[in-house]
């Protein structure tokens, strides 16, 4: 069976990225340890970055388990005696299927040393890996965090990545030059930040979006000042207690009231007065 372990990180990370990025801090005290699982063997997750490939996580994973339960260790020698048609009974994709062929046969050959990526840089693990049939930045990357647990990758051709920082940082769009700025700001510790965005992604805070949804139902001063509601059809920002009560569907949430303008709000004349003649 292919081994698993943990992605190892500790109190020096954390103290790091609390320190580096306030909204950050807040994820990391909401969502707590994050346990993720990482394969040691650099093969074995090799394939697994193959078959993760343009597929959800429920997917990925049932694809994966299936494949581990029928091959137990997932070798060179292993895959290279299966053929594509019996590759592509666990669900896995023609092109797939003669990728993970192709990555087999380059190491059993010796054409690929897989080994010698343990003591290269980043950049070199990741220019050496895209030359396999396949294997693109995204695979190179997520081979480096989840089986050679390096500390500094981003990546921005994460989908679930960028969306977990667009719910955050209430961005709508994240170009590449401010996903380099985020990363430059996180940097050495990119990848624990990378873990966090993730689970936000997952929905790992979404108790807080129906607290704060439940807020502006009641109307409940107590949270006056501690998040803001932005209209999405009026382009106006209110508190949660104000007496006007917009759909739902048509609301999203600003932690401060700089972040919403900036976005292209306006305050809100009947429950920010003062903000409103000052904006």
């Amino acid at each position: 069976m292919a081994d698993y372990n943990i992605f190892i990180y500790g109190e020096a990370e954390i103290s790091y990225l609390k320190k580096r990025d306030k909204r950050l801090a807040e994820v990391i005290d909401k969502v707590g340890p994050i346990e993720r699982k990482v394969i040691p063997d650099l093969f074995a997750a090799l394939i697994n970055s193959i078959v993760g490939q343009q597929i959800s996580t429920k997917a990925h994973k049932t694809i994966w388990e299936k494949m581990v339960t029928a091959l137990g260790e997932i070798t060179p020698h292993v895959i290279d005696r299966l053929s594509d048609e019996e590759l592509q009974r666990f669900g896995i994709t023609f092109k797939k299927a003669a990728y993970i062929k192709s990555a087999a046969q380059k190491v059993l050959s010796g054409e690929f040393e897989i080994e010698a990526l343990r003591t290269m840089p980043d950049e070199d693990v990741c220019t050496k890996l895209v030359e396999l049939d396949g294997i693109g930045v995204w695979t190179a990357e997520m081979l480096m965090l989840f089986s050679m647990q390096r500390r500094n990758i981003f990546s921005f051709g994460d989908l679930a990545l960028l969306r977990g920082m667009r719910m955050v940082y209430h961005h709508r769009v994240i170009n590449k030059q401010l996903f380099t700025r985020y990363k430059k700001r996180f940097s050495p510790y990119a990848s624990v930040a990378s873990l966090y965005f993730w689970a936000v992604a997952g929905g790992a805070i979404i108790m807080e979006i129906e607290e704060k949804i439940k807020a502006v139902r009641n109307r409940d001063k107590s949270y006056r000042y501690k998040f803001f509601v932005a209209v999405k059809t009026t382009k106006i920002v209110c508190t949660p207690d104000c007496p006007a009560k917009p759909l739902e569907k048509n609301i999203v949430f600003y932690d401060t009231l700089n972040d919403a303008l900036q976005t292209g709000y306006r305050p809100c004349k009947i429950c920010m007065k003062e903000e409103y003649h000052d904006y």
